[in-house]
């Protein structure tokens, strides 16, 4: 759950990124910090919420995908020689 909250937040400075570079003109520092403060909120609340699912869904996710990997073989070593 951990991961999946960084992994949130990190998508959430590059969507900012994305925001700063396309959207605010001028590009001064005070107006790329105001930016990443708007969007701190959504941020937050995206990295709280993905944590609450996969602690709530993680694991029977993963039995799942363990149930077809093994059932279609999918983790058989590749002999690349």
């Amino acid at each position: 759950a951990g991961l999946g909250a960084g992994a949130s937040l990190l998508y959430g400075v590059i969507m900012n990124l994305w925001h700063v570079i396309g959207f605010i003109r001028p590009l001064t520092g005070t107006t790329v910090l105001a930016a990443y403060a708007a969007g701190l909120p959504f941020d937050l609340a995206h990295a709280a919420s993905t944590a609450v699912f996969l602690l709530a869904l993680g694991r029977p996710w993963i039995a799942r995908i363990d149930r077809i990997r093994r059932k279609y073989g999918l983790d058989a070593q590749i002999d690349t020689m």
